[in-house]
């Protein structure tokens, strides 16, 4: 996968997946100057990357588009409007966490092991 500004390259990352399979590849790219850059992953448009100049108040990115592309590896590419932390990552959703695991496989264990002793307890 070739990442673009402005179709000049600016990262890639070679991936190999079996047929259907799926895969999520973070990529980072690093602009030189300030100015706004059009993103792209292989060819297809991504969305619009706004790099201010440092002198000027507005270091910070900012993109619109279907993607969140983050340059020059500072701060992440925020919408208008979000909350995010500058560095922090955003957390994704996600299934179970291990946590969670942990207390299912307890309630299941248990229930099993409640089973079992009610089965062996005689009946008069």
């Amino acid at each position: 996968m070739y990442f673009t500004a402005d179709g000049d390259p600016i990262g890639n990352e070679t991936v190999a997946l079996a047929p259907n399979e799926t895969a999520t590849v973070a990529l980072r790219g690093t602009v030189e100057t300030a100015g706004t850059y059009e993103l792209a992953l292989d060819g297809t448009p991504v969305g619009t990357l706004t790099v201010g100049d440092a002198g000027d108040g507005d270091a910070r990115e900012s993109a619109a588009g279907s993607g969140s592309p983050q340059a020059g590896g500072s701060a992440p590419a925020t919408e208008p409007g979000d909350d995010a932390e500058e560095g922090v990552p955003t957390e994704e959703p996600s299934g179970v966490d291990l946590v969670g695991l942990g207390g299912l496989l307890a309630a299941l264990f248990l229930a099993v092991i409640g089973l079992a002793l009610f089965r062996r307890v005689s009946r008069s």
